[in-house]
């Protein structure tokens, strides 16, 4: 019992609380459409959960991490409720003829049997239409449909129409409409069959963006024939609703439907491509504008579920990226689908939103797992990574795609490896065509470019499309397929993963591969100093050094540090104590430590730790190989002020539980590697968090301070050779600890 007491009572990390508070809100959602809870509809039960999160907050503790949960199931609870209260209002015109108004959202799909759309914003009765201006008024309406002006009732919901007439109708565009309810499915509250139009309502002035689509939309189709157009647009904006319906059967056989529906796939290479050309102002620029781009570009798009998802995710990952940290995938899975689901709590019933969160999560959780049973410590390469990358998102939307399909095909990955990495060049291509139109001889060679490459994806897909034999059918709609995820869990949750292959360097070292690049060239490096024994006259240098305050390590943290350092590196127990033992014949008092400062190709900031016996050696030695490969000394103050001096402790365990750990050791920060997760500490607590995260079961790899850049220089192209050529001289002086940069 006292060890349960201890638990409860035993103090985490505040960010726990959000965790706990997504969980509730997830959660809460299920339960209230599940058993149609309408009861909290009261405001005052969001004052109630806004009181237990402060007590949580104010009182992070493992007991009270279930007030956050409450406060979690309260907060969806009133939101479900809210949306129960407007369909249940519309249930009660189930069989009814009904005259209703409502703004369309999204676009409206147009085929041979009609316009159909989603109309949301709902008001009941004419009474409540009140168009102002010029309007269209519907075949066979005097512009009155019921006498009962007086009855008007709004509603929360949307309905679904299925309209028998093509009409050009626009998202935005509010319209009258007169026909019969009938019972809606999945997250529509009702839906009507060809209903008659009475009035239609352009709006002035209208969604702005829109038309600026639709301008751009035009310059491209003047240019490309219409099939392939089409599939360009489907690409670049999300249009999907043109494609013929025997294309888009095949390209559901083949496993494609993904590329033609705008989601993060299509926003990441949009937002990367944005963040490069702004950010080579400033980080703060790069930004400020790929945000703005993504919001731009989600209102092009119309804010769906799946965009939703990606347009948040995307502009938490440039916060994250601007301050210099990383969110752990599950928390932003969990935070995310949070936001969206009190945004709208029938999202959850949305397909669209759960194969977003289903691919984002495979991507991400089950990817690297994956990854490291077939490639072990190894990246794979781009064919390897896209191969896992489309295993991964697979087998995560597999039951919910058997679910509502009823079948999943097996030449998917075949279709992806074909189609996905020139899917970015098609994008370009056709934005570029859209760019040159006008432009005489430029827009014939871009549109004529593109044309060609959506034409070979018209190819793949028709020819992998009739190949109906690679689709696994069942009977949709079994309940029993979600057990899949029972598997998936196991796989996710199992603390290691068997490898087909081992890949470890020569001597085992492991070294930090920190926030950059850099960093990784550091460690390979390591290997190559560790195989002639330089790295260890380094670290024997350190040992003389730290053994002057005390040859105890029980009583010296910092040589304790530095004998981990040794321990880890394989260093022998006999060079150890010689080092030690130069402190008694006093050849470790001439030893002195200095740090330089210094700027690299690029601008970028160089911090260089140093152990010498004569400075007036090592100084030259390290001004004339700066000079040499294009960086410079610089004045004591100039780059420090970039660092801060931290404690850097690197576990070879990985995701939600190591960080977990870590915070709760009191870690400052958390960053989650290829192949490790590496821990930042306050100087002074670096000793205390290492044993703690000993004690929770964790291996620590490497434990040590460093200079932690706070802001990072972006280095690219020739300057990036540059670099990585002058901290490699760098590292080969003799003289030379550690070397630091900020680029990135």
């Amino acid at each position: 019992m006292r060890k349960i007491k201890d638990l409860l009572t035993r103090y985490v990390h505040q960010s726990w609380v959000v965790v706990w508070l997504c969980v509730g809100i997830i959660g809460g959602v299920v339960l209230g459409l599940v058993f149609r809870v309408n009861y909290f509809a009261s405001p005052l039960f969001l004052v109630l959960a806004g009181l237990l999160i402060l007590i949580a907050l104010f009182k992070p503790i493992y007991a009270m991490m279930i007030l956050a949960l409450v406060a979690g199931l309260v907060m969806s609870f009133v939101r479900v409720a809210t949306e129960l209260t407007g369909e249940n209002y519309v249930r009660g015109f189930y069989g009814l003829n009904v005259v209703a108004s409502g703004r369309i959202d999204g676009d409206p799909e147009t085929d041979e049997s009609g316009t159909k759309f989603k109309l949301i914003d709902l008001k009941f009765g004419s009474g409540c239409v009140e168009f102002g201006g010029d309007d269209d008024v519907g075949d066979g309406a005097d512009g009155d449909a019921e006498d009962d002006a007086e009855i008007c009732q709004e509603s929360s919901g949307s309905v679904y129409i299925s309209a028998y007439k093509k009409r050009e109708l626009m998202r935005g565009d509010t319209v009258v409409l007169s026909g019969k309810m009938s019972e809606g499915f999945g997250t529509y509250a009702g839906y009507m069959y060809r209903p008659e139009i009475l009035r239609h309502l352009h709006p002035e002035p209208g969604d702005v963006v829109l038309m600026i689509r639709n301008w751009f939309s035009e310059r491209i189709t003047k240019l490309i024939p219409d099939a392939e157009a089409k599939l360009g647009l489907s690409y670049l904006l999300g249009m999907k609703s043109g494609l013929d319906d025997d294309f888009s059967e095949q390209l559901r056989v083949v496993g494609l439907t993904h590329i033609v529906v705008a989601s993060g796939a299509h926003l990441s290479i949009l937002v990367e491509a944005a963040r490069k050309i702004f950010g080579k102002v400033s980080r703060f620029c790069g930004l400020l504008g790929a945000t703005i781009f993504i919001l731009f570009f989600m209102s092009m798009v119309g804010w769906t579920p799946s965009i939703l998802r990606a347009g948040i995710m995307a502009i938490l990952t440039l916060v994250s990226w601007y301050v210099g940290r990383k969110i752990a995938p599950l928390r932003m899975i969990l935070m995310v689908a949070a936001a969206t689901l009190m945004l709208n709590p029938m999202f959850v019933l949305n397909l669209g939103w759960l194969l977003s969160f289903a691919s984002y999560a495979g991507i991400m959780l089950l990817g690297p797992k994956m990854q490291k049973f077939f490639y072990g410590a190894k990246k794979p390469d781009f064919i390897g990574a896209t191969i896992l990358t489309t295993m991964a998102a697979t087998v995560m939307t597999l039951p919910v795609v058997l679910y509502y399909y009823g079948q999943v095909s097996l030449i998917s990955v075949v279709a992806n490896l074909l189609i996905l990495p020139t899917l970015s060049v098609a994008m370009g291509l056709v934005f570029l065509t859209g760019v040159t139109s006008g432009v005489p001889f430029v827009e014939v060679v871009v549109s004529w470019c593109a044309t060609q490459l959506l034409d070979f994806h018209i190819a793949v897909v028709g020819f992998l499309g009739e190949m109906e034999q690679f689709l696994v059918k069942i009977e949709p709609y079994q309940p029993w397929v979600f057990s899949i995820y029972a598997g998936i869990l196991i796989l996710l949750l199992a603390p290691k993963v068997v490898k087909l292959r081992e890949v470890n360097n020569i001597f085992g070292v492991k070294f930090m591969s920190g926030h950059s690049k850099w960093a990784t060239t550091k460690r390979q490096k390591a290997v190559v100093d560790a195989k002639r024994g330089a790295l260890f006259t380094k670290i024997g240098n350190q040992i003389a050094i730290a053994a002057r305050a005390g040859t105890d390590p029980a009583m010296n943290p910092s040589l304790a540090m530095v004998l981990e350092k040794a321990r880890l590196a394989n260093m022998p127990k006999a060079n150890i104590e010689r080092a030690i033992a130069r402190v008694a014949d006093k050849s470790a008092a001439a030893l002195i430590e200095e740090v330089y400062e210094a700027y690299g190709p690029g601008g970028v900031g160089i911090v260089i730790e140093v152990a010498t016996d004569n400075k007036n050696r090592t100084m030259p030695e390290v001004r004339h190989t700066l000079d040499k490969n294009g960086g410079r000394m610089a004045d004591p103050g100039s780059v420090m002020f970039q660092f801060a001096r931290k404690g850097v402790i690197e576990v070879s365990e990985k995701g939600d539980e190591a960080m977990m750990a870590a915070l709760d050791a009191g870690a400052e920060d958390v960053a989650d590697e290829e192949e490790s997760t590496v821990i930042y500490t306050a100087a002074s607590d670096l000793m205390k968090v290492r044993q703690a995260l000993i004690d929770a079961g964790l291996t620590v790899t490497s434990a040590e301070l460093q200079y932690v850049p706070t802001s990072y220089v972006p280095v690219e192209g020739e300057n990036a050779e540059k670099l990585e050529k002058l901290l490699s001289a760098i590292d080969d002086l003799d003289d030379v600890v550690n070397t630091y940069t900020n680029a990135e």
